[in-house]
């Protein structure tokens, strides 16, 4: 953790001016996690006070730049709201239009690919389709009723139990506290419990 007052005269100044002109959420919390290092408290008592994650102000703490505040700002606010890249999408579509040769059901890999029951997932004129024209696919159904072979669902199940039985103020501050939770890593999930009981809601704002 850097010492209390690592800041230049200049780097503050510059942190504050973006703190009172910006109106998004995440990018003022990040700018006060410095400013607060930079006065002496530590990671938790940032945490607490920001009521944010201690992995989120530690992490920040560590890689904010006070010299480049573009890397402290949410990068969906440029309307970049996916997890890949351009260059892995066209490196992606470059690898499925090779492998789509006529001998890829003779040369291609197995793909193996794990689904539930919908009803959706069982339409037979599909999967009559995928072992006519995709040998190489192979569907393997999990069992019926079994949500815990399902790992997403645990995901799901996990995160309800932090909105279930709340009142939010708006949808707003609903979207806030699913974003910290999937996004920013504050969803604790229990793995080694049954599903009904996966989670624990262990942050209350």
């Amino acid at each position: 953790m850097p010492a209390k007052g690592f800041l230049t005269a200049s780097q503050k100044e510059n942190l504050q001016k973006a703190l009172r002109e910006s109106d998004s959420h995440h990018f003022r919390e990040r700018i006060l996690m410095l400013l607060l290092m930079n006065d002496g408290k530590t990671y938790k008592e940032i945490a607490d006070f920001l009521g944010c994650a201690y992995r989120s102000v530690a992490y920040w703490c560590v890689h904010g730049d006070p010299d480049n505040l573009d890397r402290l700002r949410d990068q969906r606010e440029q309307g970049n709201y996916r997890k890949v890249t351009q260059k892995y999408i066209q490196r992606l579509m470059e690898v499925i239009e090779r492998n789509l040769a006529c001998d890829f059901q003779e040369k291609g890999p197995k793909i193996l690919i794990i689904l539930d029951n919908a009803s959706y997932h069982k339409r037979q004129d599909i999967l009559s389709e995928i072992e006519r024209s995709l040998p190489n696919i192979q569907l393997y159904f999990l069992p019926a009723y079994s949500p815990d072979f399902n790992l997403i669902e645990l995901v799901w199940h996990s995160c309800k139990e932090y909105i279930a039985h709340r009142l939010f103020q708006s949808v707003e501050q609903l979207h806030n506290l699913l974003n910290r939770l999937l996004n920013e890593g504050e969803l604790i999930i229990e793995w080694h419990r049954k599903i009904k009981h996966k989670g624990e809601a262990l942050i209350a704002s």
